[in-house]
Order: C-alpha cells, then structure tokens, then sequence
C-alpha cells in the first residue's frame, strides 16, 4: 500500500497510510496548533460525517498507561482568553478522570472548572456514577426545578450534610413552595431523619 512520510529535523510529523491503511494519518508531532487572523470566528475545526447511517463522527482522547493508577486524568479541554492586562488566563478546564482503574469495576468522573475572582477554584460541576456534585449554588432562573420518581423506596429529593447540623432555606417573598401529584391517592408529605437525632421544625 502507498505511504508517505514527513519528516523535520530528521524526526517524522506525519505519517500518511501507515500500517497500509490509506485512510489512517499519523501525526507524531507533540503539539499541532492551528492559527487564523481573519476577522470573524476563526479558525474553524470541523469533523464532518457524510455516511448515510446512524453513526457520528467521533474525537477520541486516549491515555495509554503502562502503569494505569486510580485518578488518572483521561483528557483535558482548555479554554483561553485575555484579561485587560493582555494576559492570557484559562477560563474553564473540562477535565476527564478514572477514579477506579479496578478490572471490573471502573468509575471515572468528569469536571469542570472555572475562574472566580482571578482565581480558579475546586470543581463548579462533577459527574460520576453518584451523580451530579455543585461546587456551588444550583440557580434556575426561571422555570422550576422538577424531580420525577418512579420508585416508591427512593426519595425524589435528598438533602444531606457533610459534618452541618443545620439547614437553613430561605425563600424570597411572596414565593411558593409547592408540592404536587399526578395521582388520585393521597399525597403524604415525610420529614426523615436518616441519623439518631430528633427532626426539629
């Protein structure tokens, strides 16, 4: 099969048909950077699909670890800009992570951080198979947030602490907590406590 190398320096960038595949290229360079000065929003990276199945195309970030450890980061996404200082700062960081590496019984997660305050602090948001964990406040501006239950021993909604006795909510005026159900039966509304302690209201 036809193949063609290039090479700089003496060391090969790019590898065109490589293990016969006329439709695999190989780049072996370290970093591949692509610039534009053009007015608009350039430049642009496209991946097109033009097959007529159900399959997407697909960006694959592969770590191939000799010696696979629990944490391990999977693949990073960055993103930059400018402050007014014409310094360039990371606005966000998508980051990947296996937190399991167990044969069997593999967990990863995924982060996302940003900037506050000119600095960047823990994960805003983090994936894994507990859920979703906030690093902050959930806000919804409008709408409402809806929880469906289908299950009649799982709560729809839990509240738990990490070493905070209290729970304070605070609701502005003229709101409304509502509470509803699409059933005919009576709706039963339980405060749990799932320690030893009281319930108090």
């Amino acid at each position: 099969a036809d193949r063609l190398g290039l090479y700089a320096g003496g060391v090969l960038m790019l590898d065109l048909g490589e293990n016969g595949n006329s439709t695999y290229m190989d780049m072996h360079a370290h970093t591949v950077s692509i610039h534009s000065s053009q007015a608009g929003m350039y430049p642009t990276f496209q991946i097109k699909n033009t097959n007529a199945d159900a399959n997407p195309p697909r960006i694959s970030l592969i770590k191939d670890s000799a010696s696979p450890a629990d944490n391990d980061e999977t693949g990073r996404i960055y993103m930059y800009g400018d402050n007014d200082a014409g310094e360039q700062i990371e606005s966000v960081l998508i980051r990947g992570m296996m937190t399991d590496v167990s044969d069997g019984s593999e967990d990863s997660s995924l982060e996302f951080y940003t900037y506050a305050a000119g600095s960047q602090g823990g994960a805003d948001l983090k994936l894994d198979y507990l859920g979703a964990t906030f690093g902050g406040d959930v806000r919804i501006p409008q709408g409402a947030f809806v929880a469906s239950q289908t299950s009649t021993t799982n709560p729809v909604l839990r509240l738990t602490n990490t070493d905070v006795n209290d729970y304070n909510f605070t609701f502005p005026d003229n709101s409304t907590l509502q509470l509803g159900s699409d059933v005919s039966s009576d709706l039963i509304f339980k405060l749990t406590n799932a320690g030893s302690g009281d319930f108090n209201l």
